[in-house]
């Protein structure tokens, strides 16, 4: 947010910068011919020098130049009203000043557009609202797990991969993509605070997060998930509270051959969580 807002500023300044170029040439126009031709080579040399020399340069050349042009025109022996000289003076420090800070944004962006593809790639390895690594970082860990799991069979390890998605998040988010990615937000934060140091967080989209947690007993692991549970249970905004479905998947020696991708893994948790939901609706059924 704070990137976007220094380059919606940048833009501004840079608008601001034709706007006084512009006025400028207009009030030269309004002017005799000989203060628009001064005006002219004021604006020129302005230009000039903040495009080219720099700025420690510049401050001391508009210092000399304007303390020069104040000896000239109001001491000297020059034809021309009190604001016609004030206004020559301004032009040339002024117009030096903005185009150097205007160079400095361009570059600042030229480097933005030079770093666009790093840039990108984090923006893909990392969600900005929930402040997770995402889909390509949870494949990799998975696929090293995984790898180490079928190439070292003397040793008894079990990788779990647990799935939290929120139910109907499509419908809410095309109606309250504020609150939305409020409630983003906090699930995020409840996951952050209730799982273990050691479980891997990402987030895959579409209100879906996954937990690669290692070696924990199954009492320590339900633990957590009721924990978890009944913190997502109580979130709501504006009076809406997200309904959540799980999935899970224990993967040890044995079973690895099973789940060689990522994707294998997901597909099976999407069955689990499709389980979840009618067993929670033959519940809700048993209990009316």
């Amino acid at each position: 947010m704070f990137k976007t807002h220094v380059v919606e500023s940048g833009l501004m300044l840079v608008w601001l910068y034709e706007f006084v170029i512009i006025a400028l040439m207009w009030m030269a126009g309004l002017s005799p011919a000989n203060v628009t031709m001064a005006v002219a080579m004021m604006i020129s040399l302005g230009v000039a020098t903040g495009l080219l020399i720099p700025g420690i340069i510049i401050s001391w050349l508009i210092i000399g130049l304007t303390s020069v042009g104040t000896g000239i025109l109001l001491f000297g022996y020059v034809v021309m009203n009190t604001q016609m000289k004030l206004f020559l003076l301004a032009v040339f420090p002024v117009v030096a000043s903005l185009t150097l800070v205007v160079r400095y944004i361009l570059g600042g962006l030229g480097w933005l557009d030079a770093n666009r593809a790093s840039i990108e790639a984090y923006a893909s390895h990392y969600d900005n609202v929930v402040k997770l690594q995402t889909r390509h970082n949870a494949e990799k860990i998975y696929d090293k797990s995984c790898t180490f799991l079928r190439t070292r069979p003397d040793i008894d390890m079990v990788i779990t991969v647990t799935g939290i998605q929120w139910v109907d998040q499509q419908q809410f988010k095309q109606f309250n993509i504020e609150d939305y990615q409020l409630l983003l937000q906090r699930m995020a934060m409840v996951l952050k605070k209730d799982r273990l140091p050691e479980e891997s967080i990402y987030y895959l989209g579409d209100g879906l997060f996954i937990i690669l947690s290692y070696e924990l007993s199954k009492s320590v692991y339900q633990q957590l998930n009721t924990v978890t549970g009944q913190e997502l249970a109580v979130l709501q905004a504006s009076g809406y509270q997200p309904q959540f479905k799980w999935g899970h998947v224990h993967i040890d020696r044995h079973n690895v051959s099973q789940y060689l991708t990522f994707e294998h893994v997901l597909r099976q948790i999407k069955r689990a969580m499709e389980t979840d939901i009618i067993v929670e609706y033959m519940k809700e059924g048993s209990v009316d």
